[in-house]
């Protein structure tokens, strides 16, 4: 197994713990240090891809966990919440680093601007379609999987006592 801690040590210290509280308006630093480094490196993502916490990295996972079921999830909805985040980052990052290199061995976009003429939705949103704006789109995403965490929250809480 290829061993991936070098390469996300600096941008994720092994004592984190996410921030079940960050509000819609920033990310959590997690996931974006995380999408940072590993678009550091080629193939970042291929490379992490399929690995696990090592016996070293058991205590930061732990307390990732930790945080979540203090917010009011259960371990075992804490922890798919991890890996729907993990995922989102290597999905993400690998569809990144799989244009930039795309983009910059083709001479032209993938299809003309004059293309975009008829089709008036994707016209108007011609700028996601091309990837202009990595990180917006990343944070929008990201924005949207939190959302999520709130509503398993609430909803693992159960109704407020009367």
């Amino acid at each position: 197994m290829v061993k991936t801690e070098p390469m996300l040590a600096e941008a994720i210290p092994p004592d984190r713990e996410p921030d079940p509280a960050t509000g819609p308006s920033g990310s959590p630093p997690t996931p974006v240090a995380k999408r940072t480094a590993l678009l550091a490196y080629r193939d970042g993502a291929r490379v992490h891809a399929g690995t696990l916490p090592t016996e070293d990295g058991l205590p930061a996972a732990e307390a990732q966990l930790s945080a979540l079921c203090r917010a009011g999830l259960r371990p075992r909805t804490a922890l798919r919440l991890l890996l729907t985040v993990d995922r989102y980052i290597m999905g993400w990052v690998t569809e990144e680093q799989a244009w930039r290199q795309d983009a910059a061995e083709r001479a032209r976009p993938p299809f003309p601007d004059e293309a975009l003429r008829d089709p008036p939705l994707l016209s108007e949103a011609a700028d996601v379609l091309r990837m202009t704006d990595h990180d917006a789109d990343f944070d929008y995403g990201l924005r949207v999987l939190i959302e999520g965490f709130r509503a398993e929250v609430a909803r693992e809480a159960g109704p407020a006592p009367g």
